[in-house]
Formats: C-alpha cells, sequence, structure tokens
C-alpha cells in the first residue's frame, strides 16, 4: 500500500499525474478521464470489491496486462464490469466517469506494476521536495530546470512585455527551424499584434493559444499575483497531440502557482518589476505630473548599469491616417516592445497617443558612432510608419522632465515647420520653440514686430525702394558688408547709401547687439508668419 504524502501542500499527486509520469516510462494506453483530478491516497489490488472507494488506485491483474483505477467517488462496480472496461477502450461504457483507466501491455503480474508505482511516485514526491527547496533558496532558474525535467515538454516563460525569462533548448530549436535566425521578432510581433492574446491576460483559468506563424498549440497559464499579469508560461504541445495530457496540464499549473508566488516575493524578477520604478516616473513625467528629482536618481541608478553615459528622450507618434486611431490600443504597446528590444537597456513607455523613449549613449562617443544610432533609428520610424522628436543629449539624469518637454516640442515644432521629415532635433528647431513662445505671449501681432519693419515695408510701398529688404540681408550676413552686397547683387556704394537711409528713416543704431538680434527675430517671425 502506498500512502499519499500529506505534508507537500503546493503540489498534490493525482491520478492523471500519475498516469502521465507513467506514460513517460511506459507505452501506455490512458483510455479514460474520469477522475485525473482526484487526489489518491493509496494503491491496491483489485479483490472484487462491491464497493469502490474514493481516492483509491486499484491494480487489476490480467494476462495482457495491468488495468489501473481511481475512483471518482464511492460507487458499486463489480468484477464483470472491471473486465468490460479492460476490453473496451470506448469511452462511452457506462460508468466510466467514475474513474480514470490506463493499459500497461508489458505487465504480467500486479507486483511488477506495484513496485513501479512506487518508484515512480516517490521519484516525483522527491522532485516536489527539490522544487519547494529550490523556490525557498529563491532559485528560479533551478525550480524551471527541474520543472523542464518533470514536465517533459517544451516551454517558455515569457513576462507581460513579452521578454523571455526561461525557455527549454528545444523551443529555440523548433522555432528556428520553422521560421529561421529571425523567429523572435516574428513570434513577438505575431503576439503583440494579436487581440485574443492580450485579452487572455485577465483569464484567471489556463487556456489554449494557437501560435499561427508556427502551426503550435501551446497551454498557457498566466502568472498574475494578486490580481496584476505579469507573466505567462507557454506548455506547447507536442505535434502528436491535440492537447496535453491531463498530467501535463496539471503539472503545468502547479508550477504556475510556485512561480506565482516567487514573483509576489520578486524571488523570480521579470522585466516589467525590475524596470517597473523608471517605467513608472517616466509614465508620470509623461502624464505632466511633478517628480522628485532625487526619485528620478535612484530609479536611474537601478536601471542603468553605467552612471558614465548621455541620456536622450524622443517623442515617437504615428503618422496620422485614415482610421490610425483604432489601431493604438495594439499598435503602441508593439512599438514599445520594439524599441526596447532593438536597443537593450532603454526605457520606453506609452502615453495616450505618443512614444516617449529614454535612450542612452556612452559618454565618449564618436562622431560615426552617433550617426550610427541615428541613421539606425531613421530606419525603425521609416519601417513602423512613425516619426519623432529628439531632446538635447543630458548627462544629469535629473533634468528627464525638461528633456521629456524638449522631445514633445521638437516634434510638435519640427511636424509644424517641416511636415514631410520623418525625425526633429530640438537643437535644429530651437529657434522655432522659443519664437513659439514669445507667440504665447499676450502682445501679439505686428506690436511683437520691431516698429522698422513696418515702416520701411510703408516706405518702400510708397517709393518703390528695396529698404526692408536691404535690412533684412545687410542682419542676416551678420552686417558683413561685403556679403551682403553681393547677396542683394549691388555695389558696396549703394549699400552704404541705403543704410544711412534706414538709419535716417528709423533712427536704428547698427552697434546695439540687442536691437539687432530684435530685428533678426522680428524678421524670421514675419517670414514664418507666425506672429500671424
Amino acid at each position: 500500500m502506498l500512502q499519499y504524502v500529506a505534508e507537500v501542500k503546493i503540489l498534490k499527486i493525482t491520478a492523471g499525474i500519475l498516469f502521465f509520469l507513467i506514460e513517460n516510462e511506459n507505452r501506455m494506453q490512458h483510455f479514460c478521464h474520469g477522475a485525473d483530478q482526484e487526489d489518491l491516497s493509496r494503491v491496491q489490488l483489485y479483490e472484487g470489491e462491491q464497493q469502490a472507494e474514493r481516492g483509491v488506485l486499484y491494480l487489476y491483474p490480467d494476462k495482457q496486462g495491468c488495468l489501473l483505477m481511481a475512483c471518482r467517488r464511492t460507487c458499486a462496480i463489480s468484477e464483470e464490469k472491471l473486465k468490460l472496461f479492460f476490453r473496451s477502450s470506448q469511452t462511452t461504457v457506462g460508468g466510466m466517469n467514475d474513474f480514470s483507466i490506463c493499459l500497461l501491455p508489458d505487465a504480467k503480474t500486479a507486483a511488477a506494476p506495484t513496485e513501479k508505482i512506487l518508484l515512480i511516485w516517490n521519484r516525483y514526491l522527491q522532485m516536489q521536495n527539490e522544487i519547494l527547496e529550490q523556490a525557498a533558496q529563491e532559485d528560479s532558474k533551478g525550480v524551471l530546470d527541474l520543472a523542464a525535467q518533470l514536465l517533459n515538454r517544451q516551454f517558455s516563460l515569457v513576462d507581460r512585455d513579452m521578454f523571455v525569462i526561461y525557455e527549454t533548448a528545444g523551443v529555440m530549436k523548433a522555432l528556428y527551424a520553422k521560421l529561421g535566425e529571425n523567429y523572435s521578432k516574428e513570434i513577438v510581433e505575431e503576439l503583440l499584434l494579436s487581440k485574443d492574446f492580450h485579452e487572455a491576460a485577465t483569464s484567471e483559468e489556463p487556456f489554449y493559444y494557437l501560435m499561427e506563424s508556427v502551426n503550435q498549440n501551446c497551454y498557457c497559464c498566466n502568472i498574475s499575483p494578486d490580481g496584476i499579469y505579469q507573466a505567462r508560461l507557454v506548455v506547447h504541445v507536442k505535434e502528436d497531440e491535440e492537447v496535453l495530457p491531463s498530467g501535463a496540464e496539471q503539472i503545468s499549473e502547479m508550477l504556475a502557482s510556485i512561480l506565482t508566488q516567487m514573483v509576489r516575493n520578486q524571488t523570480l524578477k521579470t522585466h516589467s518589476n525590475e524596470n517597473e520604478l523608471l517605467h513608472r516616473l517616466c509614465g508620470m513625467i509623461a502624464e505632466g505630473a511633478i517628480v522628485d528629482p532625487e526619485e528620478i536618481r535612484k530609479a536611474a541608478a537601478t536601471f542603468f548599469r553605467s552612471t558614465s553615459q548621455t541620456y536622450q528622450v524622443f517623442c515617437l507618434e504615428p503618422y496620422k491616417a485614415s482610421g490610425w486611431e483604432t489601431q493604438m490600443e495594439t499598435t503602441l504597446p508593439v512599438i514599445v516592445r520594439k524599441l526596447e528590444q532593438e536597443w537593450p537597456g532603454t526605457c520606453a513607455i506609452a502615453s495616450g497617443q505618443q512614444i516617449f523613449w529614454l535612450a542612452t549613449r556612452p559618454a565618449t562617443v564618436s562622431a560615426d558612432e552617433r550617426y550610427a544610432f541615428y541613421q539606425q533609428l531613421m530606419l525603425f520610424l521609416r519601417e513602423t510608419v512613425f516619426r519623432a522628436g529628439a531632446s538635447s543629449p543630458f548627462a544629469d539624469i535629473s533634468q528627464l522632465p525638461d528633456a521629456f518637454d524638449q522631445a514633445k516640442a521638437a516634434l510638435w515644432t519640427g511636424n509644424k515647420r517641416d511636415p514631410s521629415y520623418w525625425f526633429y532635433r530640438f537643437d535644429d528647431y530651437r529657434l522655432d520653440y522659443m519664437i513659439d513662445l514669445m507667440r504665447g505671449n499676450s502682445v501679439g501681432g505686428e506690436l511683437l514686430l520691431h516698429p522698422a519693419l513696418k515702416l520701411l515695408a510703408e516706405y518702400d510701398k510708397a517709393h518703390e525702394s528695396q529698404l526692408s529688404e536691404t535690412l533684412r540681408v545687410f542682419i542676416e550676413k551678420r552686417q558683413n558688408v561685403t556679403q551682403a552686397a553681393e547677396a542683394l547683387f549691388v555695389h558696396r556704394t549703394t549699400l552704404f547709401r541705403r543704410l544711412n537711409q534706414i538709419r535716417e528713416l528709423t533712427g536704428l543704431s547698427f552697434e546695439n547687439p540687442k536691437e539687432m538680434l530684435s530685428l533678426q527675430l522680428s524678421y524670421y517671425l514675419n517670414e514664418t508668419n507666425i506672429s500671424k
């Protein structure tokens, strides 16, 4: 008689698990699954009992083998019925819902399977204890390695950001054979774009999911400590199976319960919870919240491995086309995931209909390396049909909120100024941004412009002269008489005469740098129609 070890609370032994373990070692026929979820209390030979006890596994010897049954509830059985079960694999036989039945074709006596069951049972209990010990020692890899031996199925553990925490060696090999070396990106894109796959994150029960790209059916268990989805255990179904054997399903669920507890205790780190603080702060900044600079420094110190680096924030937004708004729910997570996959060690978050991406580079980077980075980013933007604004590079991470504002301003101002471009650097649009701020002042319109512009424009109109254009070019050429005369196609003497006339009409002092700057900005405002 075999006694169930009651001290093992997390993992249990049922008929389904025992039959699954036996099947891994023998060519067994398991043709009825009526009581696979029943906890086993003991195993004994069938001796013609009139009543079958709940939770008891009976061994029925026969010249062809041994019939094993786990009674789902107390019920009456007879030897005639047992013989009928044994000789038939039809699951429609009366009373079959009360039993789980399998056949060991190589067993000649009851003694041999009894010893085998005892060996398998004890081995399983030992492995349970080893898994629990590894979990107690916070060794997540040890837990998953033992689970791989126990399941004898290929599986992966993938966090909510689609980063692989663990995968058995066969998973990579099989996917590579079907999709080639870019299999990871293809699968990630397929799953991220699948609304059904994301909706399954709310499922409290295990479910089957078919990955269409590789025609692979998978048994999935969500890892959701305290109801918050963090990761997913994905167990592959073999090609000759439609679904997993009942015992494999149960072991998968038991493993998921242990992993859930480990994530809750933070003894199993996912990409999400490792980066949670910085991602959360970036999300708050993107929404306009005021964040303590010291909190930003602490979060960055946890996230980034080096403090000797330069940061840069990018604000990404899709090209607006017909119906584009309806795709944001699935598109933005894809781009966030691809950014962090393409440039590891960076932080991307979605906010509204935009993405903010905090990227880093070494403090000392060559011009060629910087150029290569921007070229790679441009290619990414074109492939994903996004455009982006970029902040100025900065070394002090506490300046992160200002960099967020710069990236947004670069995208907004650059798109308004050069709508055909894909990429806008704040450094290239700083003046445009400053003028936008000037436009937001309560004093607007022509009153914002230097009065000399209106005066000269009216004089030119009345006298068919070119004094306003002369002043604009003279200022643009940084008051270089030779260059200004060449640009205007006039002699230097003519230019001097015009400048003297401008002084007399306006009272301008070309030696006053502030007045010259005011004139330059006024001409720029007038040309770009920003003042209107």
